[in-house]
Order: structure tokens, then C-alpha cells, then sequence
């Protein structure tokens, strides 16, 4: 063990506990310092699951002492009873909503731009990799999740943004990321929420109204008022792309919402998200 890393001086069994339980009614954690020195604290587990009291982990970043967490994708970690056993003993909660996490735990690998990523750092959650809840069982602790953040800088250049920066900007207290659509009204063409939208509908929802949208609708609009703010989103060689453009509006991609909160910024003029809209139908071309 180095001399700045902490540990919880739990049973040689850990590994074991089944159903999170252990005869221990406190934890004792030691915190090894350059001086030899060493401290202690007491932590009582029946007063940490009534409350929601802030503990700082090593590295100055303060978590719940029984942090919240929701898994994205499929995370394989989950079914390793022994690690996630470890997790609970010391505290840990998996929950199934990312408003009532303190942090979103993804898979190892590549960066996918999940539903979940995308509202933890729109709610200024901490982001981990799997790897996060292996360090809990392994250091007996829980680690700063800043050192878990997920890292694919391929992906990041494929995507023109940067995650670090991304999480520090959604967190900032002067975020403008919950107004970056104020006021306006979104729309998915039929296609897009039939082939994409239709089984992450809630969480596409939750985005929209979490950076702003004024109202999140399943359909076509009826009519547009002249310089409204309307956003249509919808799919490539959408059926329904020249009924968008005879209502005055551009058609989008998909993600021009999930990359306005990677970037920071909507991007409703660069043409990088707008879709092809046919000038007139097929059949009045061939005639």
C-alpha cells in the first residue's frame, strides 16, 4: 500500500457478504499519511442510510457517504455479485432514475452517446466507467470519480467535443445548459420516433425539458408561425421531409440536441445537422 492510499478496515470475507449484509455495525477507516501517522474515523451504517450526510473521498471531491448510483447500457459489472455485494456493504446504492443519482456508471469501451450520459451531464451528475465500482470492492473505499471519467479520444474527435470539458461546463455554476432551447418547441417526424425514439422516448423527453424545450411532441406540427421557434428532428430520407419544408421549416438530425450538450451549443445554422429536404414530390419531378 502506498503511503497516501486509504482503506476500510473491513472483514477479511468482504468478498462473500451476501446481500450486502455484515456483523459489523461500523466502519473504521484508516487514512495512511508520509508521517506513518494514522487516523480514524467511525462511521456508523445505520445513520448512513437514513441521511444524506458528505463525506470527501481522496482526492477533495465530496460524495454522499451512501452514493447513488444508475447503470447505463450493459454494464457488465452488475453481475458480479462479490463486487457489487462489496459496493452496497459500503454503502452504495444502485437507483433507477439519473434525477436521483449521484453519479451514472457506463460501460468500459466506447463512449456511446446514451440517453443517460446525456441527462448526467445536463443534471451536473458525476460520470464514471464500470472500472469505478471495481475500485470500491478493490480499495475499499469509494475513489474520486474524477479519475474514472470515461476516456475515448477517438470518439471525441469524431464528435468534436471534448467530455472533460463538457462535464466542467455543465457543472460550472454559471451553466447555460438547462436554456439551451428556451422557448422552443420541438417536433420528431412519425419515422424518427417509430425506427429511434419510440422505446427511449421518456429520456429523449427529459433532454428537451431538462435544457429548456418549451413543449416535446411525437408528430408533425400543424401549421409554424413566422419566426417561432419550432424544431423538427427527424430522420434520413424521412417520408415526411417535404411536408417540414412546405411549413417553413428546416428538418434535423436526431442528435442536434445530444451534441447541443456535448458542445455547449446549439447549432441550428452550421449545416452540419440539417437533412435534405426535396424540393418537390417525385412524382411532379417526372411529369
Amino acid at each position: 500500500m502506498s503511503a497516501t492510499s486509504s482503506y476500510y478496515n473491513v472483514p477479511a470475507s468482504l468478498s462473500t457478504i451476501s446481500n450486502g449484509e455484515a456483523d459489523a455495525d461500523t466502519i473504521t477507516v484508516n487514512t495512511v499519511r508520509n508521517t506513518q501517522k494514522s487516523e480514524k474515523t467511525q462511521i456508523t451504517r445505520s445513520s448512513k442510510r437514513r441521511g444524506r450526510q458528505v463525506s470527501t473521498v481522496p482526492g477533495g471531491v465530496e460524495l454522499p457517504l451512501n452514493p447513488k448510483v444508475i447503470f447505463s447500457g450493459r454494464c457488465a459489472i452488475r453481475n458480479k455479485k462479490h463486487v457489487m455485494d462489496a459496493f452496497d456493504y459500503l454503502g452504495g446504492i444502485v437507483v433507477d432514475k439519473v434525477a436521483n443519482a449521484d453519479m451514472v456508471c457506463i460501460p468500459d469501451g466506447e463512449l456511446r452517446k446514451s440517453p443517460k450520459l446525456i441527462l448526467a451531464l445536463i443534471y451536473g451528475k458525476h460520470i464514471v466507467t464500470e472500472r469505478w465500482i471495481t475500485e470500491c470492492h478493490r480499495q475499499k473505499h469509494f475513489p474520486d470519480p474524477a479519475q474514472y471519467l470515461p476516456f475515448d479520444p477517438e470518439q471525441e474527435r469524431k464528435w468534436k467535443f471534448n467530455l472533460t470539458a463538457a462535464v466542467q461546463r455543465c457543472r460550472d455554476a454559471d451553466s447555460k445548459i438547462r436554456q439551451l432551447i428556451v422557448d422552443y418547441k420541438v417536433y420528431v417526424t412519425p419515422q424518427l420516433y417509430r425506427k429511434k425514439l419510440s422505446g427511449i422516448w421518456d429520456d429523449f423527453k427529459a433532454i428537451a425539458d431538462s435544457i429548456g424545450a418549451k413543449s416535446v411532441h411525437a408528430r408533425l406540427p400543424a401549421d409554424v408561425a413566422r419566426n417561432s421557434k419550432t424544431l423538427v428532428l427527424g430522420d434520413e430520407n424521412d417520408v415526411d421531409a417535404l411536408k417540414v419544408g412546405k411549413l417553413g421549416c428546416c428538418l434535423y438530425k436526431n442528435d442536434l440536441l445530444t451534441m447541443a450538450v456535448l458542445r455547449g451549443e446549439l447549432e441550428v445554422d452550421s449545416g452540419e445537422f440539417e437533412l435534405e429536404i426535396p424540393i418537390k414530390e417525385e412524382s411532379e419531378s417526372q411529369n
